[in-house]
């Protein structure tokens, strides 16, 4: 049994040499799959987590001009209770303001300018919700003629487009990288494909022979099954190494121009590396294995 393995081994490990361009072609491919597919994975991961951030951080602020009585804010803030889809609605004090502007991080001199005595902060009221319909909703109801003059801004009308941008942003992320992901995995599928046929065709001489004297046909298929799992192996190690080479110079670029959406992709990639290659290696022999059983089952009779 061990004999017959090694046998077969090493007929997968001479195919592998004896088409080595073949071969590199296929592993290159089968590499660039990989490492496509991790990217996108990651992306769509962090896609899902700053979505989530950004959702967590709708809100909006109504801001309240100085002459409209306590009263009548508190009536719009319970009418606004009423909703069900809000998270919470709080109301926020000209003496509230003020500590909040206190902690805000700005030059010592521009906070000096609000004081107890000299308060030019709005009384508002903060909403905050997961869903920016929700948002909308409460805005159409407060433009109404009814609230209009009493209302000095509403913050989200500012922030409205940024949000819009950022959720359509994640969203193309997650569709291109499916996208590519299922071309790259098709191309690498075709590759490994025809590098197995052209290895049986350079070889057909030599299967007949094997055939002839009454190989069976596991010991005449499963050396090109060996050469495929060689292809995945080859190919993980690759995108891993690119993976590494990006986690070091590439991910932390991307961080700091997304600072915004507080993501970590070094994080994303050293945290989960052993995670990742696992699941690389069992994706790039899957691919490579199920390439390889269909194109010995078509060409090898």
């Amino acid at each position: 049994m061990f004999t017959r393995l090694s046998r077969i081994i090493k007929l997968g490990l001479n195919n592998f040499l004896r088409n080595w361009s073949l071969s590199i072609a296929a592993v290159v491919m089968t590499s660039l799959t990989l490492a496509t597919i991790t990217i996108f994975v990651i992306l769509h991961f962090s896609a899902i987590s700053a979505t989530q951030a950004i959702k967590e951080k709708i809100d909006m602020v109504v801001y309240f001009y100085d002459e409209v009585p306590e009263k009548e804010i508190q009536d719009i803030q319970l009418k606004l209770s009423s909703r069900y889809d809000l998270d919470s609605i709080k109301y926020i004090s000209k003496t509230d303001a003020m500590v909040k502007w206190q902690s805000r991080v700005i030059p010592q001199k521009i906070k000096d300018l609000v004081t107890s005595e000299e308060n030019p902060l709005f009384r508002s009221i903060q909403i905050k919700t997961q869903n920016q319909q929700t948002l909308d909703d409460v805005v159409n109801i407060l433009d109404n003629q009814l609230y209009r003059d009493k209302i000095s801004k509403i913050s989200y009308k500012e922030n409205r487009d940024v949000i819009d941008k950022i959720l359509r942003l994640t969203n193309f992320v997650n569709w291109a990288g499916s996208a590519l992901s299922f071309v790259f995995i098709g191309i690498s599928v075709i590759v490994i494909f025809n590098t197995v046929r052209l290895t049986i065709f350079s070889r057909r001489e030599e299967i007949e022979i094997m055939e002839l004297v009454g190989a069976s046909s596991a010991f005449v298929n499963l050396p090109f099954v060996v050469e495929a799992i060689m292809y995945g192996i080859l190919a993980t190690i690759i995108s891993m190494i690119l993976l590494a080479l990006g986690g070091k110079f590439v991910a932390p670029i991307i961080s700091e121009q997304l600072y915004f959406l507080n993501i970590n992709f070094q994080s994303y990639i050293f945290d989960s590396w052993y995670i990742i290659a696992l699941l690389q290696v069992l994706l790039a022999v899957f691919i490579t294995t199920v390439s390889s059983f269909f194109s010995t089952r078509r060409y090898i009779k």
